[in-house]
């Protein structure tokens, strides 16, 4: 544990499930900084806000493949890049409600997709194109 001229920890080291911990605190004692792993032993950046919100997470994927999440004010993903489940790159980002609403990924036969989505996450356009090389462009209706 080190501690500032006060007594107050700014930085602790630790160990979780025999894997080491490092944790940072501001002048206010919350939290910034959290470097740890996951339960499978892969590493883990999680940075907070002055007030010990997280904004931002750096780890990887139950595959072990790298993945970053940025987060709004009230814990909702804002920007996520990953790698989907054939590890291909995907970025997703969020609106307020922490609702997905653009996705630039893959398809399964690693061509790129692009999807959008209305405010609630429901796809309403997906860009692609299909097996054979030729784009596709489709549009959703909600019933009403």
């Amino acid at each position: 544990e080190v501690v500032d001229e006060n007594g107050n920890t700014v930085i602790k080291l630790g160990s979780a499930d025999g894997n080491g911990t490092i944790e940072t605190f501001n002048k206010h004692k919350n939290q910034i900084v959290n470097i740890s792993s996951t339960v499978n032993g892969d590493g883990v950046i999680n940075t907070f806000n002055s007030n010990s919100q997280q904004i931002v997470k750096v780890g990887s994927t139950v595959d072990g493949e790298g993945t970053i999440t940025t987060y709004n004010i009230n814990g909702e993903g804002l920007v996520q890049l990953s790698s989907t489940t054939s590890g291909d790159g995907s970025v997703t980002t969020y609106n307020t409600n922490g609702k997905g609403i653009v996705k630039l990924t893959s398809t399964t036969d690693g061509d790129g997709y692009i999807s959008t989505s209305n405010k609630q996450g429901v796809e309403m356009v997906q860009l692609s194109s299909t097996s054979s090389g030729k784009g596709v462009i489709s549009t959703f209706m909600i019933k009403k």
